[in-house]
C-alpha cells in the first residue's frame, strides 16, 4: 500500500504545513490586521516600565512579525526549510526573552507547542520530508 511506503513523508508534510500555518497566521495578524504600529503600542506600556527603548521594541516587533509571516509561508512551501526553522527558532527565543522580561511567569501555552513543532521538524522530520520546494529544486 502506498500509504505505508510514504507514511513518514506524508506525516512530515502534515506537521510542516501545520507548523507553517500557525506561524503564517500569527504573522499575518501582526502585519496586516493589528499592524506593526498597533503591536508596538500594545507592548509599549509594559516595556516603558522596564526601560526598553522604543527603537528596540519596534525592531523586535518588525523582526518577529515578518519572520513569523514569511517563515510560515516558507515552511508551508518547504522553501529554504532548514534556514526557515532556524529563523523561527530565533523568533521564539526573542519572544520568550521579551515576554519573560515583561512578566516573569508568563503563560507559555502558545510558545511551547511551536517550539516543540520546530524541534520535531528540525531534528526528526526534515530527513523524511520530500514534498518541499527544496527537494524539488535540490536546494540544500
Amino acid at each position: 500500500m502506498i500509504l505505508d511506503q510514504n507514511k513518514y513523508e506524508i506525516f512530515s508534510l502534515i506537521v510542516r504545513v501545520f507548523t507553517g500555518l500557525l506561524f503564517l497566521f500569527q504573522g499575518y495578524d501582526k502585519v496586516f490586521k493589528v499592524g506593526i504600529k498597533g503591536c508596538v503600542e500594545a507592548f509599549k506600556v509594559e516595556t516603558v516600565k522596564i526601560r526598553i527603548p522604543d527603537f528596540l521594541l519596534t525592531a523586535v516587533v518588525v523582526f518577529t512579525s515578518f519572520t513569523e509571516f514569511f517563515g510560515g509561508m516558507f515552511l508551508i512551501l518547504g522553501f529554504l526549510y532548514k534556514y526557515t526553522l532556524v529563523f523561527l527558532g530565533m523568533d521564539l527565543i526573542i519572544v520568550s526573552i521579551a515576554f519573560g522580561m515583561i512578566q516573569p511567569m508568563w503563560d507559555t501555552k502558545h510558545a511551547f507547542p511551536r517550539f516543540l513543532l520546530i524541534v520535531l521538524n528540525m531534528f526528526v522530520l526534515i530527513q523524511f520530508d520530500k514534498f518541499t520546494l527544496d527537494h524539488l529544486f535540490n536546494i540544500n
